[in-house]
């Protein structure tokens, strides 16, 4: 019963910080991930582990999870997921990031504009010397939809979403992008 990505049901009693696990049931089935599916949920799992409060009851994100572990498993686009995931977590956590207008002015974003994002105040117009950390304007467009990504703008949007999270998740590396690497 006590399968990864499966979901249960768990009492448990006690008091301070050590509980004792009175019982456990089953409440579904387990998502079946392999290959790089499954260093994906390891990332989703560390994430969720990373940015949420002990015994934080976070139903709706649990739901989008349960949902982006199950889109994993079916092989969906692996980088439209994740990115979904993590702009959902954000957003739950009241982190969330206009993505489909300028931070100072309210402007509609355009899609062959590039924009950058500065942390505390959203997205402004990239500049000299922002090339590296830009981000184009339909990329933004299609997270913000959530429609899915493709070639170049999977990788913006990664660096985007790595941006968004850093100033939360502290210094500690993750332990999911070490797998990755390997």
């Amino acid at each position: 019963m006590l399968q990864p990505f499966r979901p249960l049901w768990l009492s448990w009693s006690g008091r301070g910080e050590v509980k004792t696990l009175v019982r456990s049931e089953p409440a579904g089935s387990a998502v079946d991930l392999s290959g790089t599916a499954l260093f994906c949920g390891l990332y989703l799992n560390e994430l969720l582990v990373r940015l949420l409060g002990r015994a934080d009851p976070q139903e709706a994100l649990f739901a989008f999870y349960h949902l982006a572990l199950t889109s994993l498993a079916q092989g969906d686009d692996i980088q439209s997921v994740l990115r979904q995931f993590e702009l959902r977590l954000l957003h739950e956590l009241g982190y969330s990031v206009e993505l489909d207008r300028e931070a100072e002015s309210g402007d509609p974003i355009q899609p062959e504009a590039r924009y950058v994002y500065e942390p505390e105040l959203g997205l402004r117009a990239a500049g000299l010397g922002d090339e590296r950390q830009a981000v184009s304007g339909e990329t933004l467009l299609l997270l913000s939809a959530g429609e899915p990504l493709t070639g170049p703008q999977a990788g913006e949007a990664k660096t985007l979403s790595r941006a968004l999270l850093a100033p939360h998740l502290g210094e500690r590396p993750l332990k999911s992008r070490e797998l990755f690497r390997r």
